[in-house]
């Protein structure tokens, strides 16, 4: 916001930024140097925007980040204490280590950027997606119960695994699969870190039972 005004005075002024605006300028005023403040404050706008978005979100893949999960989940929790319902899908990259090893960090990252853009094809508009850690990611299903987030981590399932993802100079097709744990929000879990262990302990028991599926928290 640009106040332009013929008052002048300091107190005005004063004013006007306490306000909110971003520039104050009086009449009479040139139209070249209204036309230059009105650039500088549409400029300064757009960097604090993209500061804004840089702060919640991961450099990588773009996905939202663990700080923004947290404060979202929270956000989820409330509305789901007066009715609505949430829950925890949780994907973990099968053997990403052993990827890593053999074809480079260059291919891994590779494989975590079509990774996300796989997960976000298949979720909907209203789902919240992030990276939540290395290999990890999570998808926050609202307005679902764990048998729904169920069958939102098939589909995942499905379509991250359903062809290689080519990586290096060589465009070398790299097989991939992921493990999946699924847990519903519920009354007793009083922090955003309740939830995510229970679909944790549902990601290892995935593992567990032999990887490249999914399991839902009891």
């Amino acid at each position: 916001m640009i106040f332009l005004t013929g008052r002048d005075a300091t107190a005005d002024r004063v004013t006007g930024l306490d306000a909110g605006a971003v520039d104050y300028v009086a009449k009479p005023f040139d139209p070249a140097e209204l036309v230059a403040r009105v650039q500088a404050a549409v400029r300064m706008k757009l960097r604090m925007d993209d500061l804004s978005r840089r702060a919640v979100t991961d450099p990588l893949t773009g996905m939202l980040n663990r700080a923004e999960l947290d404060q979202r989940t929270v956000e989820q929790m409330a509305l789901a204490s007066r009715g609505r319902s949430f829950a925890c899908v949780m994907i973990d990259i099968d053997h990403f280590k052993l990827l890593n090893d053999r074809h480079g960090h260059a291919a891994g990252d590779e494989v975590l950027r079509e990774v996300a853009r796989r997960i976000r094809s298949s979720v909907r508009l209203s789902d919240l997606v992030f990276r939540y850690g290395g290999d990890e990611f999570l998808v926050l299903v609202l307005d679902a119960d764990a048998a729904r987030a169920e069958v939102v981590g098939k589909t995942l399932l499905r379509v991250i695994g359903c062809s290689p993802v080519p990586v290096g100079d060589g465009l070398v097709p790299v097989d991939i699969s992921v493990s999946i744990g699924v847990a519903g929000w519920q009354l007793e879990m009083l922090e955003p870190e309740d939830l995510f262990a229970a679909a944790d302990a549902a990601l290892y028991r995935a593992k567990r039972l032999g990887r490249a599926r999914v399991a839902v928290s009891a």
